[in-house]
């Protein structure tokens, strides 16, 4: 089964292809305000290099927020057109969910921050004892003050939220317990992993019926838009 990842939500962005089990071919890139230039040139590439054309695909899945607004929209518009054309499902995977997925069989819940401006993360808590994280809770905007004062017990907390205020999580508390930079940002070839385990579980759909998650508001819509 050959699946491809893509995810668009934080400045770290990248894609990945996958069959069955094993990662043929991956590319990453940063981009901090738009994503639009890197990813169907990092598409192709990724295609090209594994000797496979789109309509070999069987399953495109892409992480669907929360995070930037632009990114999000980027990288869902081209996981639904391109399976679409090739008359394929889709699946959209929780970048909480995946971050949280990074750190499996943890005997400390964990809890994703991902920066989503204005001063606060998206975070929600995740316990992975069995392997797959299962949410204690609803996600959250908060700020890093606030995500302390949920903190009951050690807790290790992942995401890019961590270093873009690095300066607001108390130094000392025995509660927080960083991860590392490198888990920061969801990886495409989670994305793709994670995505065939939800398809072979009956859980993918249509590419149309992809939706992003949003934190909170877009800071600006067109007059007489409704917000998403």
């Amino acid at each position: 089964m050959l699946v491809l990842g893509l995810s668009t939500a934080t400045p770290l962005g990248g894609v990945a292809l996958i069959e069955d089990e094993v990662v043929l071919e991956a590319r990453r890139w940063r981009a901090p305000r738009s994503h639009g230039r890197y990813l169907w040139p990092a598409l192709q590439e990724v295609l090209n290099q594994a000797g496979r054309t789109p309509r070999e695909v069987d399953l495109v899945a892409a992480c669907v927020g929360p995070g930037s607004f632009t990114g999000l929209r980027v990288g869902l518009a081209a996981a639904q057109g391109m399976a679409l054309a090739a008359g394929r499902p889709a699946i959209g995977l929780d970048s909480l969910f995946l971050l949280a997925g990074e750190l499996p069989w943890s005997r400390h819940p964990v809890r994703p921050v991902v920066d989503v401006r204005r001063g606060q993360v998206a975070t929600a808590l995740y316990d992975t004892l069995s392997g797959r994280p299962e949410p204690r809770g609803q996600m959250e905007s908060l700020t890093p003050a606030q995500v302390v004062e949920r903190l009951d017990g050690p807790t290790i907390l992942v995401g890019n939220g961590l270093r873009v205020y690095a300066g607001q999580w108390p130094i000392g508390d025995d509660r927080i317990r960083h991860a590392p930079p490198d888990l920061d940002h969801p990886r495409p070839e989670a994305v793709a992993l994670w995505g065939r385990a939800d398809h072979l579980a009956g859980k993918s759909g249509p590419p149309e019926a992809l939706r992003p998650i949003y934190a909170r508001p877009p800071n600006a819509v067109l007059p007489g838009r409704a917000q998403p």
